[in-house]
């Protein structure tokens, strides 16, 4: 699943290259961010032996055992090794397979069932059905190489390299039926060792990897938005484990939403992914993974079948949810509390301050009126005026969902508006949105009038 993989880049870049084409393999290949500075990739895995009888789908799979290829996460590149596993647990859609090296200590017979039930019967977000109900019902049924309904779960110890741990993946290379390194089945890799494999963080990995599954068959997708997808799958699960990522980024809203490869923060695309759930509902995000277009367009192919609008205009309105934390969209998230504010520059009346706005982000400043101020002037100064996008929020830090957010159009070099400050709204944010690659320097004034 994911994490800041800049320290694996040059091992994994090579290995994905080899397995179907680096950045642009339907998967992911990260590094994850759970309690040690880890890295996230997936495993290959090509099978052997004949597998597990259908009939065991809901009777369990006591028995049944299968010989997997997978990686040699130790070593970079990883080579390919086999890996003996037995099934532990089953339901009609999903098969829990282990080694006996980690069975009875990282996952048990009571672990396995609490995965299989995850999987098909009951998820947090809707009790009545698992992950695999409540995601094919926005992304579609899953590919079906190998005529079984079962997905594999494949547990093991991922193992380390250099201080990288890893936490599981899908590989759409399991889905050739030629390649003598594919299990030729519908499967995720997942690790059993690092953490407790039924907490919440691992049970959103395998809903977060399930969607790079369910999506691999509409095409290649841009990697920051594939990620962005698996993250809503997440969310719309209710595993929210990566809540605290999207905490971590509201602190430094520095990296980049779109592009977002090198160091792969998944706080931004956590909070994207939910922004895009609750303003445009769940079956929004199926018609983004489905879209043959791919990256920014496929978000506005999806847009258009509901009253149309810019992807660019859609990350204005986030950037400025991010800061204003508002209880649901445009401006903030039902779902959880999260705000940039602790990151935004302080201003102090009359006095300009320089900063720049991150590409694919936003520059935040904000400055508190004493009951007395009922109006202020914004002043923006910015050689990128064609690139930036503004907008001043007014609020009560206690009452969110009032804020007034108006958009002051650049003009030119030098733009000024004036804002109002109705009765107890005293803090006035400025939200400089750079919908650009290139980062964007500029400097913001503030007066009373």
């Amino acid at each position: 699943m994911k994490r800041s993989w800049s320290g694996l880049a040059w091992a994994l870049g090579a290995v994905l290259g080899g397995c179907g084409g680096g950045a642009d393999v339907p998967s992911d290949a990260g590094a994850v961010d759970a309690p040690t500075d880890a890295a996230e990739v997936r495993d290959v895995a090509s099978g052997a032996d004949a597998k597990p009888a259908a009939d065991a789908a809901t009777t369990g799979c006591e028995g049944v055992r299968r010989s997997f290829w997978t990686w040699n996460l130790r070593v970079m590149p990883p080579p390919d090794v086999e890996l003996a596993a037995g099934c532990r647990a089953a339901r009609p859609h999903v098969f829990v397979f282990a080694p006996d090296e980690i069975w009875g200590a990282g996952l048990d017979a009571t672990r396995a069932e609490a995965i299989a039930r995850a999987f098909e019967e009951s998820a947090p977000a809707d009790p009545t059905r698992g992950i695999y109900a409540i995601e094919t019902g926005i992304f579609g049924d899953p590919p079906d190489l190998d005529g079984d309904p079962h997905v594999v779960l494949l547990y093991q110890d991922m193992g380390m390299f250099r201080g990288f741990t890893f936490d599981g993946f899908f590989r759409a290379l399991d889905e050739s039926a030629t390649d003598p390194h594919s299990n030729a089945t519908e499967m995720l890799h997942l690790d059993a060792v690092r953490m407790d494999p039924t907490n919440e963080y691992m049970l959103g990995v395998v809903a977060h990897e399930f969607v790079h599954m369910l999506a691999s068959q509409y095409g290649t997708e841009d990697v920051w938005l594939s990620e962005t997808l698996a993250e809503a799958g997440m969310v719309l699960t209710g595993y929210l484990g990566d809540l605290r990522l999207a905490r971590a980024f509201a602190a430094r809203p520095t990296a980049p939403l779109v592009g977002n490869a090198a160091g792969m923060d998944y706080g931004p695309l956590f909070l994207f992914g939910d922004y895009l759930v609750e303003r445009y509902g769940a079956a929004a995000i199926g018609d983004v993974a489905r879209s043959r277009a791919r990256g920014v367009a496929s978000v506005e192919a999806a847009l258009a079948t509901r009253g149309g609008g810019t992807f660019r205009a859609v990350f204005v309105d986030w950037t400025v949810a991010n800061l204003v934390d508002a209880a649901r969209p445009p401006y903030g998230y039902a779902a959880f509390d999260v705000t940039t504010e602790a990151a935004a520059t302080r201003l102090t009346a009359a006095m300009p301050a320089s900063a720049s706005a991150p590409a694919w982000a936003a520059g935040y400043s904000l400055i508190d009126f004493g009951a007395a101020t009922t109006a202020a002037e914004v002043t923006i100064d910015t050689s990128s005026f064609g690139g930036l996008v503004v907008h001043a929020a007014v609020y009560d830090p206690a009452a969110r969902a009032d804020a007034t957010v108006t958009a002051i159009p650049l003009t030119g070099a030098t733009t000024t508006v004036g804002v109002t400050l109705p009765a107890g709204r005293r803090r006035l944010a400025v939200v400089v949105a750079n919908a650009s690659a290139t980062a964007a320097p500029y400097r913001v004034t503030v007066t009373t009038r």
